[in-house]
């Protein structure tokens, strides 16, 4: 439940699945939605109207995140994909999805780094992001031992044990030698998502 705390002290809890629905519904993307209310790592998919999600418990994890200034429209992320996939492609992601999930609930560096591979949207997308690809590379050569694009990009999240800030510093001189300046941030995971309060009087 997720619970609103009124000045009185008196507490209205509210459905998780109500407010997901309503958000989902306003945001168009439960994968964004969904963690955010839920916290720790939340498997999405959608039949029909329904949003079905599983919350997946995680060790604490780090992650270095870095975003470069570049204009990247979701719209414009989505029109450089095919329009058809080969079997192969969607075997070989199925397949990876699900040794993600699992290296990330028993927290396996090794096995993230042999699974977090894509063939369905990086191969289309990294490229039109200036110093992506490079940026990439910068990361895995100072010790992550992952790295994708957060979402459709242009952000990259990079996985690493220790080393985060050197691994941020890299993506940031990388895409500063393609002529654009970024951010980078170093997160840790939360098992929790959104708590709704109001202040006391």
């Amino acid at each position: 439940h997720a619970c609103m705390q009124w000045a009185k002290g008196e507490e209205v809890r509210l459905e998780h699945a109500n407010i997901l629905h309503q958000a989902v519904a306003l945001e168009g993307h439960g994968a964004n939605v969904a963690p955010a209310l839920l916290g720790d790592l939340v498997i999405v998919a959608t039949n029909h109207q329904q949003v079905i999600t599983h919350t997946v418990k995680l060790p604490p994890t780090r992650v270095t995140v870095c975003v470069p200034d570049f204009y990247f429209l979701t719209s414009q992320a989505r029109s450089v994909l095919p329009g058809h996939i080969s079997r192969a492609d969607a075997i070989a992601n199925i397949g990876r999805a699900a040794l993600v999930v699992e290296a990330l609930r028993i927290g396996s560096y090794t096995l993230l780094g042999q699974a977090m591979s894509d063939t369905l949207h990086e191969p289309y997308r990294l490229p039109i992001i200036p110093g992506a690809i490079e940026a990439r590379k910068a990361a895995l050569q100072a010790n992550a031992v992952a790295v994708s694009l957060s979402g459709a990009g242009p952000g990259m999240i990079a996985f690493a044990e220790d080393g985060h800030k050197q691994i941020g510093q890299a993506m940031v001189d990388t895409f500063a030698n393609a002529g654009l300046r970024s951010r980078f941030w170093v997160l840790d995971t939360i098992d929790h998502g959104a708590r709704l309060t109001t202040a006391s009087s």
